[in-house]
């Protein structure tokens, strides 16, 4: 099986290569816009790889697919505030994807990395919502990056021909995560490494992080499988709350806390109730948030 990853530098895509390159039955093609950072993290992480191409987004259509796996995207606080294009040009490589399926690939299977911002704003409520919430009165920079997701998954349903999944991810966590990004979980884990003391606000909020094992059993069953699958939103055993994330973080890791009067700031908007609406995927998930957090925290403090 051929498996074309776009978007190899990546967060996910990390934990894709380190699975996927060591599978006896899978071929994979990693594109990016950075080879030999693709290489470098190749040769320190994945031990006896089978045989990969490790390419330029230039050389995609010359090849042949199985499956195309697309994780490109801006995730980064800082290029979604001062940079808010590169979320739309980050949008051309799904261009590319169609056009390859339409151009004589149509048993391709096409799995499209989405996002719970798809649903707008709707996460400052408890409340589950099948209906996407998005201000455009005027349309603000924070939510570019849900109406491009939004839009994504209206295009692809729009061919029902197309072996076409979107995966709907909320939070991420793995032990490939930029530690100098700005997410809660990093602040934390930095503190713990640090010894110093994790400051952050009265706000609560409420967050679902799936196991990379998970996430990997999913896509297995995908490439298999004949099924369209069209929209899957995995979700953990059980979500965690800030408190809990803390309390978690104290008990294992020592963390010392600061509660201080202010906001949480986000690129994307303000997002208490943060994790899957409508949970929807094809294989049962095995581990809760919390037991994510620790275990993939672990593996982080021990580097």
């Amino acid at each position: 099986m051929k498996i074309a990853l776009l978007g190899a530098t990546g967060h996910i895509a990390k934990d894709l290569i380190v699975r996927g390159l060591i599978e006896p039955n899978q071929e994979w093609i990693l594109f990016s816009r950075r080879p030999q950072h693709v290489q470098t993290f190749i040769e320190n992480e994945v031990v006896s790889p089978q045989p990969y191409q490790n390419l330029d987004f230039q050389d995609f259509e010359k090849n042949y697919y199985d499956v195309i796996i697309n994780t490109v995207g801006i995730t980064k606080q800082e290029v979604l505030i001062n940079q808010p294009s590169a979320i739309f040009e980050a949008d051309l490589i799904d261009t590319r994807v169609l056009a390859y399926q339409l151009n004589g690939h149509m048993a391709t299977r096409y799995i499209h990395f989405s996002s719970g911002a798809v649903y707008g704003d709707v996460y400052d409520e408890e409340a589950l919502s099948k209906y996407s919430r998005i201000p455009i009165s005027p349309i603000e920079k924070e939510s570019y990056y849900g109406i491009s997701k939004l839009y994504l998954e209206a295009k692809h349903r729009a061919y029902p021909q197309l072996l076409i999944s979107d995966i709907r991810i909320y939070n991420y966590f793995s032990r490939f995560i930029d530690l100098n990004s700005k997410y809660l979980l990093v602040q934390m884990i930095n503190a713990c490494h640090e010894g110093r003391v994790f400051e952050t606000s009265t706000e609560e909020i409420y967050r679902d992080f799936l196991h990379p094992d998970d996430l990997w059993s999913i896509l297995k069953y995908l490439f298999s499988s004949k099924e369209t699958w069209p929209t899957i939103e995995p979700a953990s055993l059980a979500i965690i709350s800030k408190r809990e994330m803390m309390e978690c973080f104290k008990e294992n890791f020592g963390l010392k806390v600061k509660i201080i009067e202010s906001e949480g700031l986000s690129a994307t908007g303000r997002k208490t109730f943060y994790f899957p609406q409508n949970p929807l995927f094809p294989i049962r998930s095995t581990m809760t948030s919390r037991e994510t957090l620790i275990l993939i925290s672990r593996l982080i403090l021990m580097r």
